[in-house]
């Protein structure tokens, strides 16, 4: 029982360090933020544009919903970091030694 509880609280905290991250500043997680945002949204454009421009020719090829939900996949993936970068946590020092 207590290797289960070792392993758990190992995986716990891992777990907590990877979801509760801090950044130093919020210049970069804001930078970061948009930058996802605006790369997520052009690849969500761009599959709404493949799946509109393509649908005639997908009805007698079926490799191009590969193409649409590859350009779906990395929007989504994309939106998904911005809210990563969105909702981390920032922390400014208390003292400046420069």
């Amino acid at each position: 029982m207590k290797m289960r509880w070792k392993a758990w609280h190992k995986f716990n905290v891992s777990l907590c360090s990877v979801l509760c991250s801090s950044s130093v500043g919020s210049a970069l997680p804001r930078r970061r933020c948009c930058a996802y945002v605006t790369i997520g949204m052009i690849c969500i454009f761009i599959g709404v544009g493949l799946t509109v421009g393509t649908q005639d020719f997908s009805r007698r090829f079926h490799a191009t919903y590969v193409s649409w939900a590859i350009a779906y996949l990395i929007g989504l993936i994309c939106l998904i970091r911005a809210c990563y970068w969105g909702a981390i946590r920032v922390s400014y020092p208390e003292h400046s030694f420069a």
